[in-house]
């Protein structure tokens, strides 16, 4: 799959079937890529704000980083 090394073993499926399953891995990959993209551009306000707090700070506790997100307009 996806051009990855096998161990030398007997191959119990054809190649067009491998074909199919390196396709379906792919869009599979890329719909979670997209989606993660998707996740941290709506919260980019929200990702900033916690790296400004951690470049003052450089750490944070949960009472913080939840006061943090309740100020955010996207909660």
């Amino acid at each position: 799959f996806l051009n990855v090394p096998m161990p030398q073993q007997q191959i119990t499926y054809s190649e067009h079937t491998a074909r199919v399953i390196d396709q379906e891995i792919r869009k599979m990959l890329a719909e979670a890529h997209t989606r993660a993209e998707e996740t941290l551009q709506k919260n980019r306000g929200n990702l900033d704000a916690l790296g400004k707090l951690l470049l003052e700070k450089e750490v944070i506790d949960r009472v913080a980083l939840d006061e943090l997100l309740a100020k955010s307009p996207i909660n």
